[in-house]
């Protein structure tokens, strides 16, 4: 197993593999040949401005031999007025066909770039979850943009340069053909180079608009949350993220300029060189009198005037490599498909609105969200979805209005398979309020029409009193024209939900999906709009996600979600009875009088347990803490490493790993050229870095095998239904591949501090191990309370104070084990920061022989010598150290 997840964000976007020629052809026939006339007629002012250039060599001619050299006075009027004429014309047509060709590229491109958003806006949201807005962006406009500057320099090339370039040449073989072979006799050269230029500049303007599509994502995720950025301090973080950014685009820029730039210096070398070969030829021609000097005159300046027209074209090697660069990002795009389609146009005709989900099943990945999940909600009733975060409340809501399809089993609406529906009937279904209401920078009465005309001023005025908008419209200086700002930033949360229900009102659809929208929100605004929303769900069939569970303790029937699969259901006071998952969220919410760490359950019972006491989360200070992470909200994978973060990782691998080398800071800067966090795998596990400078962390980083002789040891040969303990588990180091290593055995893991118990349940949630059950105690010889003391460089526990009026449940081990009902361990593993003895010996001395770890794994305090009491107490017991690692003591008991 690779340490690290692929992050499907940093993914590029798909690329067409098609030619040049055919995905120019491809441009042509869907957008420029529509405009063919218009580029005839351009063509033909640009042949008429390209041929003065010749024409205008020409007349040199007459001007030396008749002028200067005869001395025809009369000739003056008439080569002058010639002259004059020429550049008349030729301003006046550079004129017509630069406006003709720029009103056709600006058409074209804006054609391309709202077929592009109206082609994006029908793939799936599994595209859009792995597609950064900046690289979305940056096709629909940078790519775009470029090939509308592209094209037209390449068009001016091909004809107005072109034209002028063969007129000039066709005065300098009239002169002497001799003379113009000669001239360019260095072009073969420029055969090699030029194709290697055009690879590279390919290359590189893949690579610039990569850059460019990355730049734009930073800035759009800065402008967004500008208020957290400044709240967290974090301005020179995101400018020294975007800086680097920047360096890395100018660097990317100035290379692909040079590439562009090589070819017309190359044209540069070989006209010099044929102007250096003509003089050695023909000079000795204009001194014998074979040649006149008006003819010399007239040839030098064709092939000096021919030098600017050979440069562009020789530049149009580049464009067109920028080009294709560029048109092979935007019909791969195009090329695109969604993975949801329409399997029929026609519309089916639906009997009432009830839901039935039947064995759906959906994985992403190799992790199952819907596992067989069965149930209905019927017509008119309401339906609320409770469960972990990640048990798959969200992924309700998506396959049930297709934006992803379930792996097997059936959806129905009304009795109509949600497949055999048209897309736009199907979601035509469904009115949506969520916990983040989209609004758009118009004004407050566009947010809620959308475009809508059929509305009249009588209804609307009902919507607005209906979801409570008409409360705060008054407050407002331009009333429903007030512009409500980017994202409807100018409006509250709880006026920007009430802003959404009115849409919903308005949609007035069948179904009602509510995703928490009220768990944002204040008392009193939650009140508010808990009103509207009421109001909203009479006569529908309404489906509620809620982490608050006053909110839906009225609803018809409550579903209980669990990896996928329905736990429980049925009405609150049903649930409450069955004392079962619902039952205990409950008494979390409303017993103990603080909320789920996570704003959801904090995991399933299967991985955590409360061990005694009032189940009260505290701070490292004392007081009561509420350990909700908004980032714990995104699946595992989210925060997969940069390139950045690889090579820096890479690099702290070449250092040996020592305790207190680079810790702590090391982490931190890794995790700085990021986004804060890393997802990565050990040993087929799942691990969420966070930093304040865990050593663990920085081991996991570092080193694929790290600890590994001591994982080895403990699960070496267990059998599947082996039991293990981890006291002292931090992040889950040992207790989840020890987990793993034992699918049907039970793993228990204790840490005092709630930080790392935290984040051990999120990480076992995300590596799905059920069998690993986590505790918030601290252990002890005695059973009581206690406050923690803690090292402040590294957030570990020093001490355990046993106090009555403690803050946290203090354990002995062997009432903990037998209130579990564990009967063996096959390994165990402790490291709780010196307090060793006091935890395990009265264990070890007491424990029957059935009980005592067939391994056992201690971090040992000093080089060659463990915790007295342990060591003691492993000798009493007959256990045999077999080994010392780096950090730990590894003991096994033979006759087990």
């Amino acid at each position: 197993m690779s340490l690290f997840l692929s992050n499907p964000t940093d993914l590029d976007l798909a690329q067409s593999t098609e030619s040049g020629g055919k995905l120019f052809a491809r441009l042509w026939r869907g957008y420029l040949r529509k405009h063919w006339m218009l580029f005839v007629l351009a063509f033909v002012f640009m042949v008429i401005e390209g041929s003065t250039l010749g024409a205008l060599s020409y007349m040199l001619q007459p001007m030396f031999d008749l002028v200067f050299v005869e001395g025809q006075a009369s000739a003056i009027w008439w080569v002058g007025i010639g002259i004059f004429a020429l550049f008349v014309i030729r301003g006046i047509t550079g004129i017509i066909h630069k406006s003709i060709l720029t009103g056709v590229s600006f058409r074209a491109s804006t054609e391309v770039q709202v077929d592009l958003l109206r082609h994006t806006l029908t793939l799936d949201n599994a595209f859009h979850s792995r597609t950064s807005p900046g690289s979305m962006i940056e096709r629909v406009q940078g790519d775009v943009t470029a090939i509308q500057t592209l094209w037209n320099m390449i068009l001016v090339s091909a004809g107005r340069d072109l034209i002028a370039l063969l007129s000039l040449l066709g005065v300098a073989l009239s002169i002497d053909w001799k003379w113009t072979l000669v001239a360019i006799i260095g072009a073969p050269m420029l055969v090699i180079p030029s194709l290697l230029v055009q690879r590279y500049v390919r290359r590189k303007s893949n690579y610039l608009r990569d850059v460019a599509g990355k730049r734009t994502t930073r800035l759009d995720e800065v402008f967004h949350g500008v208020t957290p950025i400044k709240l967290n301090r974090m301005e020179e973080y995101q400018v020294e993220n975007f800086s680097g950014l920047s360096d890395t685009w100018v660097k990317a820029t100035i290379k692909t300029t040079i590439g562009q730039a090589t070819v017309p210096a190359l044209v540069d070398f070989a006209v010099g060189f044929g102007f250096f070969c003509v003089l050695l030829y023909g000079g000795p021609q204009i001194i014998a009198g074979e040649k006149t000097i008006g003819q010399f005159m007239s040839f030098f300046t064709a092939m000096s005037l021919a030098f600017q027209p050979m440069r562009r074209l020789g530049g149009v090697l580049g464009y067109w490599e920028m080009m294709i660069a560029s048109l092979s990002r935007i019909f791969g795009l195009f090329d695109t498909k969604p993975a949801v389609a329409d399997r029929t146009s026609d519309e089916a005709v639906l009997d009432g609105s009830s839901i039935v989900f039947d064995d759906a099943s959906l994985s992403y990945g190799d992790k199952a969200v819907l596992n067989g999940l069965s149930f209905t909600a019927n017509s008119g009733t309401t339906t609320a979805l409770v469960g972990a975060s990640g048990a798959g409340k969200s992924t309700v809501f998506n396959v049930l209005t297709r934006l992803v399809d379930p792996a097997s089993g059936k959806i129905t609406i009304g009795g109509v398979d949600v497949k055999d529906m048209p897309l736009s009937q199907l979601r035509g279904l469904f009115s949506v309020v969520s916990q983040d209401a989209l609004l758009f920078d118009e004004t407050l009465r566009e947010n809620i029409l959308l475009g809508r005309e059929d509305v009249d001023d009588a209804q609307l005025k009902q919507v607005l009193d209906d979801a409570h908008v008409s409360d705060f419209l008054k407050d407002l200086p331009d009333g429903l024209e007030t512009a409500v700002g980017p994202r409807g930033s100018n409006l509250s949360g709880g006026q920007r939900q009430r802003v959404a229900i009115a849409r919903a009102l308005l949609r007035d659809t069948p179904i009602l999906l509510l995703d928490e929208a009220t768990s944002a929100l204040d008392a009193e605004s939650e009140k508010v709009v808990q009103k509207a929303l009421e109001r909203l769900s009479k006569g529908r069939t309404t489906l509620v996600i809620a982490h608050r569970l006053s909110t839906v303790r009225d609803a018809d029937q409550i579903l209980v979600l669990d990896h996928g699969k329905l736990a429980e259901s049925g009405p609150h006071d049903e649930l409450i009875g069955k004392a079962g998952i619902y039952a205990r969220l409950h008494d979390l919410q409303f017993q103990t009088g603080t909320k789920p760490f996570t704003g959801d359950i904090p995991v399933t019972s299967k991985t955590f347990t409360r061990s005694t006491g009032s189940g009260i989360w505290r701070s490292l200070n004392g007081k009561e803490r509420n350990l909700d992470d908004a980032d714990d909200k995104l699946p595992f994978g989210h925060f997969a490493p940069n390139a950045v973060q690889r090579g820096m990782i890479s690099l702290g691998k070449s250092t040996p790993l020592k305790r207190g080398v680079f810790r702590g800071g090391w982490t931190s800067s890794v995790l700085a050229a990021g986004r804060g966090k890393l997802d990565i795998y050990f040993r087929d596990c799942a691990y969420r870095i966070r930093g304040e400078n865990n050593l663990i962390e920085y081991g996991l980083l570092l080193n694929p095998d790290y600890n590994g002789e001591d994982l080895d040891f403990l699960t070496k040969d267990a059998p599947v239904d082996a039991n293990f303990l981890d006291l002292g588990c931090n992040i889950g180091l040992y207790a989840q591949p020890m987990a793993r290593s034992a699918p049907q055995g039970r793993t228990l893991a204790i840490d005092a501090n709630p930080l790392m118990v935290d984040r051990l349940s999120w990480n076992a949630e995300a590596s799905g191990l059920g069998n690993l059950t986590v505790f918030h105690c601290a252990v002890s010889d005695q059973e009581g309370r206690g406050d923690l003391q803690i090292r402040k460089d590294d957030l570990a526990i020093v001490a355990v104070e046993e106090t009555p009026d403690g803050e946290m449940p203090v354990r002995r081990l062997d009432a903990l084990l037998e209130e579990h009902g564990i009967t063996a361990i096959y390994g165990l593993k402790i490291d709780i920061e010196g307090h060793e003895d006091k935890a395990l010996v009265p264990f070890m001395e007491t424990a029957p022989d059935a009980l005592l770890p067939h391994r056992i794994v201690i971090e040992h305090p000093y080089p060659d010598a463990d915790y007295p009491g342990c060591t003691k107490a492993f000798a009493a017991r007959g256990y045999v150290l077999v080994t010392r690692t780096r950090n730990n003591s590894l003991y096994e008991l033979p006759s087990a």
